[in-house]
């Protein structure tokens, strides 16, 4: 199903100035927090915004007053509702097609509408629905930039976990989709399990390290030595950065990219620049808009970096435990090889303060396998819990538990190796005082 639609309000409109009102008392309370020298909260935001707004058809009109439910689904996890209003943006680019822009000088207000799990969504007074491919990619690209920008709405209330609707129809599997995930069973590293992931971890530590020094020096290389290269191709006053890959399948083969900052128009942002050979390394152009380092071994720059590169120690993987990779049921699909999803070696994951390994499978009724030592986790207990942390980490309160999932949490508690477990994750009757993770 769509996200959601894209209204433009009508200039000096019922809903553009409803969006203005609030948009002011918006400003105004961050000057006030300001000045108070008090760092506000997601929720003394939202509290003192709705205090503010007096008017209730200001609040009407923007959109705030009418919430709608989206629900999403995942595999192996219960539904998660949320209620969510509209988010307005604001741009002085002008669809040059359009025959209701603003005047000059003014802004064009759009607002994103968010479609319900039943296909409803608010209407603002006075705008008019984009339906237009072309005009709605122009606005994506004014606004997001291609996904390399996030503008800041006019307003913003947080979207809030609510029940799931009784009217909620779950929708129906997509069998034609290009990939479809497969299931995983999960375990709590513990014991013999949890020292192998002790020395993988400090293995890893030690090549993420070497890794890093390795990109701070080409970001240093990039930024200091060649600045001279790149300035030539940009105009004065736009700046660059660098991005960086590490090749999965050839160890020590690093990528990389220099791209425009948009700082004088924001349509450039990511635009890549040439990257030319120099002293320390060779430039190797990939069919990507990057370019391969390969160390210039024929000067002293270029041999300094190459004993760098050299030094990285070779990338730990968890198949080199052999108590540790798995046999699951597991039929490998035309993406699954491209991807390096396989039923044998885990992925290792965080779960209460204990590593988790998640195994891919086709068939969870499997209990064959176990990693020495280690407690299966069901993986709806997992999943939730992280996306409660997920939702407490912006701000938002997250959806009430079900009660089946409350049963998984208590059984959970008799096994896993910490005090209260099933009192910190198991929400109360007033979900908005569950402290999450």
């Amino acid at each position: 199903m769509q996200e959601h639609v894209i209204y433009k309000l009508e200039h000096n409109g019922i809903a553009y100035n409803a969006v203005q009102s609030v948009h002011q008392s918006v400003v105004q309370m961050a000057r006030d927090f300001e000045r108070a020298a008090q760092k506000p909260t997601r929720k003394s935001i939202e509290t003192e915004l709705v205090k503010r707004i007096s008017d209730s058809e200001l609040i009407e009109h923007s959109g705030l007053s009418s919430p709608v439910i989206e629900v999403n689904e995942k595999i192996q996890n219960y539904p998660r509702a949320y209620n969510v209003v509209p988010q307005v943006y604001q741009t002085n680019y002008k669809y040059k097609d359009a025959t209701d822009n603003s005047p000059d000088g003014k802004p064009e207000l759009y607002m994103f509408c968010p479609i319900g799990h039943d296909g409803d969504h608010f209407v603002p007074q006075d705008a008019r629905l984009i339906d237009d491919e072309k005009e709605e990619k122009f606005i994506g690209g004014v606004l997001f930039a291609g996904g390399w920008n996030t503008p800041s709405s006019y307003f913003t209330l947080n979207k809030r976990g609510v029940d799931v609707p009784n009217d909620y129809d779950p929708p129906e599997e997509n069998t034609e989709h290009f990939y479809t995930s497969h299931l995983s069973q999960c375990f709590i590293a513990q014991g013999l399990t949890l020292d192998f992931i002790e020395d993988y971890n400090e293995r890893s530590e030690k090549h993420d390290a070497s890794v890093k020094n390795v990109v701070d020096e080409l970001q240093r290389i990039t930024s200091e030595e060649l600045q001279e290269q790149f300035n030539v191709q940009i105009p004065q006053g736009e700046g660059y950065y660098m991005n960086s890959s590490v090749h999965s399948n050839a160890p020590n083969e690093y990528h990389i990219s220099i791209r425009r900052n948009g700082d004088i128009d924001a349509m450039s942002a990511g635009q890549p620049l040439e990257i030319k050979s120099n002293n320390f390394f060779i430039a190797e152009e990939t069919n990507s808009s990057e370019y391969r380092v390969i160390a210039n071994t024929a000067t002293n720059e270029g041999k300094k970096l190459n004993t760098l590169l050299n030094s990285v120690p070779e990338k730990p993987s968890l198949a080199e435990y052999p108590d540790l990779v798995g046999d699951m049921p597991f039929k490998e699909n035309e993406f699954d090889s491209l991807l390096g999803v396989n039923g044998n070696i885990p992925s290792l994951d965080t779960f209460e303060g204990h590593f988790l390994l998640r195994y891919n499978t086709d068939d969870i009724t499997n209990t064959e396998f176990c990693p020495p030592d280690a407690v299966p986790v069901p993986s709806e207990v997992f999943h939730w819990l992280r996306a409660d942390r997920e939702d407490r980490q912006m701000g938002v309160t997250p959806p009430p538990q079900p009660e089946a999932l409350k049963d998984d949490i208590r059984a959970l508690a008799s096994v896993i190796d910490r005090d209260n477990f099933d009192d910190l994750y198991l929400q109360s009757d007033d979900h908005n005082n569950y402290p999450g993770l």
